[in-house]
C-alpha cells in the first residue's frame, strides 16, 4: 500500500469518528440521572417546589400541608426557616416572591446565584442563593446557577401574590480545588463528565488564591462524576478520578495537578477540617507540615553501583485568612526543601546534594465596595534558601565539557574542564539568591457572570524587583555550533572556541561539549499588571478557557512580560472530543535573547477518541 492509500484510510477513519460522532450529539436524547430527574426543564411540584404564605413558613412543619408533610424533612423545613429570616424584607404589596436556598456557606468558595425568566424569556431577576426575588405573579422559569456549564433543569413555577414559592434543594455542589504538589492552589484546567449519560458538564478551571480569587462551585444533579484532562472522555485509561456527589450536600475536592504539564497527579474528597473551614469567625487558619524520607541499599544487583542512597523532602504550607463582607485578607507561606545523597558506601564518600529548594511568602488584601468590584494591594516574595549547584555528569566527564561563566554574550572566560578537573561540581549562587520581591495595588472586578461567559479581570500597577548577587544560570548546549571543536588547539577561537568556521572539515573537529553560565544582573521593572480569566461554554458541545497574565513596563511598555493559555474543546460525543490548546510566553529577563527569541509558543489540535467493543 502507498503512501497516498494509507493517508486515504486514515482520513476516512477519522472523518467516520468525527461524523458519528456529531450524528451522535445531535440526535441524542435527554439523558436520565437517577435521584435527579433529567437534564432538562421541571414543571413544578410539591416534590420540589413549595408555596407557602408567611405565616404558614413561621409554623414550621404544622404550616405544610399533611400530604406535603412526608416529603419534607424538619431539618430542612428549619434551614429555609433560617435562611429566610435572614434576608427580612417583606413581600412588597402585590408582588409575590420566589426563594431558592443556598447550600454552601463556606466563605472561600463564591456565591451561587439563580436566574429568573418570564414567559417571552426575558430575564427579570438574578439574585444570590439565599435571597427572595421579588416578581410580579405569574408564571416564571427559573435557573440554577448562572456559571457557564449549568445542568441542573429549569423550573418552570407559578408566583402568587404575596406568597413565597420556595424551590427546593434537590441537587448537589461540588467544589474542585486545584492545587500543585505542594497544595497551592492555582488556575489549572479539567473536564467534568457525568458518568451515568457520559455527558461531558464542562470544562472547570482552578483559583489563583495568590491574588484572592474564589473558587467556583459546580451545582450538579445528584451523582457519580468523572474529573478528566481537558478533552479526554468518559473511557479515559490514566489521569482521572472519579466522586460522589449528594442530593443537598457540599462536596469537597482536591485536584493535585502538575503546573508544568498539567498531567493529573492525584486526588480526593476533602473533610472541613482538612481545609480549616469549620472554624467559626471571620480568621481562618491552617498548617501543614509533610515529608518524606528514603532510604535505599543495593548489592550485587547486575549493572546497578551498589551502595547506599538517602533523599529528605520536606513541605510546609501554611495560611491565614480574615474574611467578612466588606474585608478579605489572606496570606500564605509555602516552603519547600529536599536533600539526596546518590551513593555511597563510606561515610568519606557522602556527597549532599540539593534537590528541591523554594521559599514563597504572599499576602493580599481586598475591600469589597461591591460583591464583584474592589480595590486590591498585594506583596510577595520568592527566593531559594540554599546556594545552587550545577554537578558535571559522567557524559560530560568522559567526552569532554568546557565550563564558561559569562557576563555577556561575548564575554565569557573558562572556569574549569571537566576532563581534566577533580570538581564535580560547580557553584551557581548564594544563599537567598536571587530574591525576587512582588507588589501590586489595582482593582478586582468580576466582570461578567452569564450562564454562557464568566470574566474575572485584575488590573493595577505591578512592581518587580529582582536581587541577584551571584547568580548564573543557563546549562549544557548539545547543538552542531557548541558539540564540536577545532583538534588542533592553534585553530580554536579563545573567546569562542565552540566555533568551528576555522576548520570546517568535520575531520578536524572533535566532540565536545561547552557550559556556557551567564550572570543574572539586578532588575527593577514597574508597569501595568493585567490577568484575565473567561471560562464560556458557546454551545452543549463547544467549550473554553483562557487565562491571560501580563506586566508592561512603563520605561519600555513593549518589553512586556506575559503569559497566556488557552484552551478550546470540540466534544463530538460522549467517546469523541477535537481541542485546541495554546501557551504563549514570553519572559523579557530571558538571558542573551532578543525579539522573537524571548517568546515561546506551544500549541497542539488532537483528536481525542475511545470506544468501548
Amino acid at each position: 500500500m502507498d503512501a497516498f492509500a494509507r493517508c486515504w484510510w486514515v482520513c476516512l477513519i477519522v472523518s467516520g469518528v468525527v461524523w458519528g460522532g456529531l450524528r451522535e450529539s445531535i440526535a441524542a436524547p435527554p439523558q436520565a440521572i437517577p435521584g435527579g430527574g433529567i437534564f432538562s426543564d421541571r414543571e413544578a411540584t410539591p416534590q420540589n417546589v413549595l408555596v407557602l404564605t408567611p405565616q404558614q413558613l413561621e409554623k414550621g412543619m404544622a404550616g405544610l400541608r399533611e400530604d406535603i408533610r412526608s416529603l419534607v424533612k424538619s431539618d430542612e423545613m428549619d434551614e429555609l426557616r433560617r435562611q429566610i429570616g435572614s434576608d427580612p424584607v417583606p413581600i412588597p404589596p402585590r408582588l409575590g416572591a420566589i426563594f431558592v436556598p443556598r447550600i454552601i456557606q463556606q466563605q472561600n468558595v463564591s456565591q451561587t446565584s439563580y436566574i429568573v425568566y418570564d414567559t417571552k424569556g426575558r430575564q427579570v431577576a438574578t439574585n444570590p442563593t439565599g435571597k427572595k426575588a421579588f416578581v410580579y405573579p405569574g408564571r416564571y422559569t427559573v435557573q440554577i446557577g448562572s456559571r457557564a456549564g449549568t445542568v441542573l433543569p429549569r423550573y418552570h413555577v407559578r408566583v402568587y401574590a404575596s406568597q413565597l414559592t420556595i424551590i427546593r434543594a434537590l441537587w448537589a455542589a461540588l467544589v474542585i480545588l486545584v492545587q500543585d504538589e505542594s497544595l497551592v492552589q492555582f488556575r489549572g484546567t479539567y473536564d467534568l463528565i457525568h458518568l451515568e449519560s457520559r455527558r461531558g458538564i464542562g470544562t472547570g478551571i482552578g483559583a489563583d488564591e495568590r491574588i484572592g480569587e474564589k473558587v467556583r462551585p459546580w451545582l450538579l444533579p445528584p451523582g457519580l462524576y468523572m474529573i478528566v484532562q481537558v478533552g479526554d472522555t468518559y473511557l479515559a485509561r490514566t489521569d482521572f478520578l472519579t466522586v460522589q456527589v449528594n442530593e443537598g450536600e457540599v462536596t469537597f475536592f482536591r485536584l493535585i495537578k502538575d503546573r508544568n504539564d498539567g498531567r493529573v497527579r492525584g486526588g480526593g474528597v476533602l473533610l472541613l477540617r482538612q481545609l480549616g473551614l469549620e472554624r467559626q469567625g471571620a480568621w481562618t487558619w491552617s498548617l501543614q507540615l509533610s515529608g518524606n524520607f528514603l532510604w535505599n541499599n543495593v548489592e550485587n544487583v547486575p549493572a546497578t553501583t551498589p551502595g547506599h542512597r538517602f533523599s529528605l523532602t520536606t513541605f510546609f504550607t501554611g495560611r491565614a485568612t480574615y474574611n467578612t463582607e466588606r474585608h478579605f485578607f489572606r496570606s500564605f507561606l509555602n516552603v519547600e526543601l529536599g536533600f539526596t545523597i546518590p551513593n555511597f558506601s563510606r561515610i568519606d564518600q557522602i556527597d549532599l546534594r540539593k534537590s528541591a529548594d523554594r521559599v514563597e511568602l504572599e499576602a493580599i488584601y481586598i475591600y469589597r465596595i461591591l460583591s464583584f468590584l474592589g480595590p486590591y494591594a498585594r506583596v510577595g516574595l520568592e527566593s531559594n534558601i540554599f546556594p545552587g549547584t550545577y554537578y558535571i555528569s559522567d557524559l560530560e566527564r568522559s567526552i569532554g565539557a568546557s565550563i564558561f561563566r559569562c557576563e555577556t554574550e561575548a564575554a565569557c572566560s573558562l572556569l574549569t574542564d571537566a576532563k581534566g578537573s577533580a570538581a564535580d561540581r560547580i557553584d551557581l549562587s548564594d544563599f537567598w539568591d536571587p530574591l525576587l520581591i512582588k507588589q501590586g495595588l489595582g482593582v478586582n472586578l468580576q466582570a461578567l457572570q452569564y450562564s454562557w461567559l464568566d470574566l474575572r479581570i485584575l488590573v493595577g500597577v505591578g512592581f518587580r524587583q529582582e536581587v541577584a548577587r551571584a547568580v548564573f544560570q543557563g546549562g549544557s548546549t548539545t547543538t552542531s555550533d557548541y558539540s564540536a571543536r577545532c583538534r588542533d588547539p592553534d585553530l580554536r577561537d579563545p573567546s569562542a572556541p565552540w566555533n568551528t568556521s576555522r576548520c570546517p572539515n568535520t575531520a578536524n573537529q572533535e566532540q565536545h561539549i561547552h557550559l556556557r553560565f551567564f550572570r543574572k544582573t539586578w532588575s527593577h521593572r514597574e508597569g501595568i499588571e493585567l490577568a484575565v480569566v473567561a471560562t464560556g461554554q458557546i454551545t452543549r458541545f463547544l467549550t473554553f478557557t483562557t487565562e491571560f497574565d501580563m506586566l508592561a513596563p512603563f520605561t519600555a511598555f513593549d518589553d512586556f512580560d506575559i503569559t497566556w493559555r488557552t484552551t478550546i474543546t470540540l466534544r463530538l460525543s460522549h467517546y469523541a472530543s477535537l481541542f485546541y490548546r495554546l501557551r504563549v510566553r514570553r519572559d523579557p529577563a530571558t538571558p542573551v535573547a532578543a525579539g522573537l527569541d524571548k517568546w515561546s509558543f506551544d500549541q497542539s489540535i488532537v483528536l481525542s477518541f475511545s470506544i468501548l467493543l
